[in-house]
Parts: structure tokens; sequence; C-alpha cells
């Protein structure tokens, strides 16, 4: 999570939203990921379009 956080935080400048990063990567259920990933998507899309489809959710 913390290489993710530097990349986002370097590559996109999303310092200011990484806190909905952490909230949908802590998540314990897929609903209550999916709330944090669509917000954070809604506030950042570049960011979420780069840890959706290059980096993919398993890592």
């Amino acid at each position: 999570m913390r290489h993710l956080d530097e990349n986002l935080r370097i590559n996109h400048h999303c310092g200011e939203y990484l806190y909905l990063y952490y909230n949908a990567a802590k998540s314990y259920s897929l609903e209550e990921f999916d709330n944090h990933f669509v917000e954070f998507k809604n506030k950042y899309p570049a960011a979420a379009v780069v840890l959706e489809h290059d980096f993919g959710f398993e890592k």
C-alpha cells in the first residue's frame, strides 16, 4: 500500500485524496471497498484508472 501511495502522490499528484485510497485498501468487505473506491474515482478519476487498469486490484 505504501508503494502505491508514493506512486499516486508523486506521479498523479492526488495527495489530498489518498485517505480514500487507504479507506478502500483497508476495507473488510467488497461492498465497503466499492463504496470507498467509487468515492475515490469521483474525486480523482485519472488515478483510479491507473489503480484499476494499470496496476490491477490484486496489487
